[in-house]
């Protein structure tokens, strides 16, 4: 398991992955990506980070937040089929 996710701090997470200029491991992401949920939407639902639906818009822009919090540029989009 990576140094980076037996910090104590989130922010001590965040801070290693940037000054050891390296990508963050997916559990990190998702870590930093759980912060944000309960510090943005935690007013309006009550759904913690773990019961949000993967993929949907919810928990693809709290995930899109993450990865600009850590300094990474946006996920590629996946294509989408067009109705015939």
């Amino acid at each position: 398991m990576s140094e980076c996710l037996t910090s104590v701090s989130l922010y001590d997470t965040m801070r290693a992955c940037m000054t050891e200029n390296r990508q963050p491991e997916p559990q990190e992401i998702d870590r930093v990506a759980a912060k944000i949920w309960r510090d943005a939407y935690s007013h309006r639902t009550e759904l913690q980070w773990t019961q949000v639906e993967t993929g949907s818009p919810d928990h693809r822009r709290t995930v899109a937040a993450a990865r600009a919090a850590l300094g990474l540029r946006p996920a590629p989009r996946r294509a989408t089929a067009k109705a015939a």
